[in-house]
Order: structure tokens, then sequence, then C-alpha cells
């Protein structure tokens, strides 16, 4: 189960740090609903390996959870763009 622990966390590790252009950007604008189901599955995730005894995955997965909770919270989305009027 080590081996396993070290896959997830190494390419769970690569998709956090991939996000972080994300965070930092403050025009970045990303759809509530990929925000959400990002954060969900995640959370999914997190929970199965915990069951799994993947102790180091379940951490980083939650971390990557949380930032995606963040992004959903904080970050300005698509959604309030607002439309030119087709008056």
């Amino acid at each position: 189960m080590a081996l396993a622990d070290f896959v997830f966390v190494s390419l769970t590790t690569v998709q956090i740090v991939a996000l972080v252009p994300t965070l930092r950007d403050a025009e970045s604008r990303i759809p509530r609903l990929t925000s959400a189901t990002a954060a969900f599955v995640w959370f999914a995730y997190s929970l199965t390996y915990l069951t799994m005894g993947l102790v180091f995955a379940a951490v980083s997965g939650t971390v990557g959870a949380l930032m995606w909770a963040y992004i959903l919270l904080k970050k300005p989305t698509v959604d309030d763009i607002e439309l030119p009027s087709t008056d």
C-alpha cells in the first residue's frame, strides 16, 4: 500500500501545483459548477483513500478539495460577468 500512497500523493501534488496559477491570478474566472464538482470529487477521493488506508493520499486529496472550495467561494466566476445587452 505504501507504493499506492506514494503514487496517489505524487499525482495529486501535480494537480495541486497546476491550480496555483489560478489561485494567484485575480482575473481568473472559473464556472461555479466546475469548482463545485471538482471540490466534491476531491472530497470523495479523500474519503475513498482514507477507507483504503492511504492516509497521505487522503490528506493531499483534502488539500486539493479545499483549494477548489476556495476557488468556488472566493474567486470571481464566469457567472459574475455581465453580458452586453442585445437591445
